[in-house]
């Protein structure tokens, strides 16, 4: 992955317009889109992954009660209604992801083939478990990023 500097130390942000011409350039390929298709699918695309993003938990991070995978950290003690509120907010952008894609697959029918259609949900779940998988491989417990050199070049529009 590609990181912006921090002159303070800090863990280092990653870019997301370098993540998102990544996540494009594989859409692009394991869809085989066209370029006519490349023009209409990438303005569709930014606006499904912003409006996922947007709803992102707020439940983990590095001031939060759990760690990615979803564990109590350790040291934490959580009520039975703060679980229940943390289990009911997990439920709730599970739902928000599903309507949005659902939003998105209606958009994206009049750009793809019934074909890429269908294999759209399913590689950008592929996208998903890939970059979880980094994380739990490389060792991570809610520090660092996954290693650097799995990031594609951009997308570069074809004429």
């Amino acid at each position: 992955m590609i990181y912006a500097s921090d002159k303070n130390n800090k863990a280092p942000k990653i870019d997301k317009e370098v993540i998102f011409q990544s996540k494009v350039k594989t859409m692009v390929d394991k869809l085989q889109l066209s370029p006519d298709q490349v023009d209409k699918f990438v303005p569709i695309y930014r606006e499904y992954v912003e409006k996922v993003l947007a709803n992102r938990p707020k439940y983990v991070g590095p001031k939060s009660v759990l760690t990615r995978q979803g564990k109590i950290k350790p040291g934490i003690k959580l009520s039975q209604e703060q679980a229940l509120n943390i289990a009911r907010e997990r439920i709730s952008i599970q739902q928000h992801i599903l309507s949005v894609q659902q939003e998105t697959l209606e958009k994206l029918k009049y750009v793809l083939t019934p074909q890429q259609l269908l294999n759209f949900t399913h590689v950008e779940s592929q996208m998903g478990r890939s970059v979880a998988e980094a994380w739990k491989n490389k060792g991570h417990k809610g520090h660092g990023h996954p290693d650097k050199k799995h990031v594609a070049p951009p997308v570069k529009k074809r004429d």
